[in-house]
């Protein structure tokens, strides 16, 4: 069974109107000092998603752009590179 309603946010990057995507899969919270603000896509392996969290760092094991199906953080990189100044928030 698929828990619903799966979490959600936006996909902002730079020069790109923002996507909304559904996170079903994430990894644990990584305890690292983390400087960035929630939300921000951390330097990582180019196969990871690490994103900034208020308490260390968390991995996108799987997402799902808007109308598309869920993929692994390796596929949906293969076709939305991110790079800096990218940030999942709110709309």
């Amino acid at each position: 069974m698929q828990p619903w309603p799966m979490p959600f946010t936006f996909l902002h990057r730079r020069d790109a109107k923002p996507i909304r995507v559904l996170i079903p899969e994430v990894g644990p919270a990584l305890p690292a000092e983390v400087n960035e603000a929630p939300g921000t896509v951390l330097p990582s392996p180019p196969d990871q998603i690490l994103v900034a969290t208020g308490d260390g760092a968390l991995e996108i094991i799987q997402i799902q752009p808007s109308g598309k199906r869920p993929m692994s953080a390796a596929e949906f990189l293969r076709g939305h590179p991110l790079g800096p100044g990218t940030l999942f928030a709110a709309e």
